[in-house]
């Protein structure tokens, strides 16, 4: 019995562990643009440029199409890539 509740612990101490690791890993720090960078990069691609505030913080959009003529939106919040949509 004590040599399951031993292994039980160890396994436990070790998920909790590797948890914690995952938690406080150092990530990669996505670049935060401003937002004149983003509307000129926007404009190059011969994308439509939009932003709004929400909360205190930029929003913004930069709608084009790609060669295949498929339309797609890069997203920004506060200066950083969150995501493209599409083909919309």
């Amino acid at each position: 019995m004590n040599g399951t509740r031993l292994g039980s612990l160890i396994a436990a101490t070790a998920v909790a562990l590797t948890a914690v690791t995952a938690a406080t890993a150092p990530t990669a720090q996505a670049q935060r643009l401003s937002e004149g960078s983003i509307k000129s990069d926007c404009k190059k691609a011969g994308g439509s440029y939009s932003t709004e505030v929400v909360g205190g913080v930029n929003v913004s959009r930069c709608g084009y199409k790609d060669a295949g003529g498929d339309q797609y939106a890069d997203w920004y919040i506060g200066g950083e890539y969150t995501d493209t949509y599409g083909p919309l």
